[in-house]
C-alpha cells in the first residue's frame, strides 16, 4: 500500500481531528492517563460497503480488516449462513454471490455455498473468477487451483 506519513499529533483537550473516508491512515497509541476520545463516523451510502483495513505500516502491507464494518458483519452472516442454511437460504446465498454490491459479501456467499454445496464448487468458482472485484476474482482463482489434482 502507498503509504505517505503526514504528521504525528499529540491529542491535548479540545483536539479535533477530521479523517477522509478510505484515504486516511492514523496510528492511535495509548494515552499516558485516563482520558475520553470521541470517534463520529458518518456512514454515507457511498462509504458503507467498503472495508477498513489494518495496516503494518514498516512493511505497507494490509493486515486485517476492521470487524466492526458493514461489510465486515455481512461476510459473518454469510458464513453463519453457510452452516446453518438449507435450500432456500442456498438460493439467497447465490442470489446476493451474483448481485451484491459489496464484494466481500459475494466473495462471504461463495465461500459459505462452496462449503453447503461442494460439489459445485468449481462451477461457482468458475464463475466467480469473472467477477468485477479483484478480491473476488483472485480469490476464485486460487480456489480453482486448489481443486484441480495434484499431478
Amino acid at each position: 500500500v502507498d503509504l505517505s506519513f503526514l504528521e504525528k499529533v499529540k491529542f491535548t483537550q479540545g483536539t479535533v481531528m477530521l479523517y477522509r473516508a478510505n484515504r486516511d491512515v492514523h496510528i492511535q497509541y495509548p494515552p499516558e492517563e485516563l482520558t475520553v476520545t470521541l470517534n463520529l463516523m458518518i456512514s454515507l451510502p457511498e462509504v458503507r460497503d467498503r472495508d477498513q483495513f489494518y495496516f503494518d505500516t514498516t512493511r505497507r502491507t494490509i493486515v486485517g480488516y476492521v470487524a466492526d464494518t458493514e461489510a465486515s458483519k455481512r461476510a459473518s452472516l454469510m458464513k453463519l449462513a453457510g452452516y446453518l442454511g438449507n435450500s432456500t437460504t442456498m438460493g439467497l446465498l447465490e442470489d446476493l454471490a451474483r448481485r451484491h454490491p459489496c464484494r466481500r459479501t459475494r466473495l462471504g456467499a461463495l465461500e459459505s455455498l462452496s462449503q453447503n454445496q461442494p460439489a459445485r464448487s468449481a462451477e461457482l468458482w468458475e464463475w466467480a473468477s469473472g467477477d468485477p472485484a479483484p478480491l473476488v476474482a483472485n480469490a476464485a482463482r486460487r480456489k480453482l487451483k486448489a481443486l484441480e489434482p495434484v499431478a
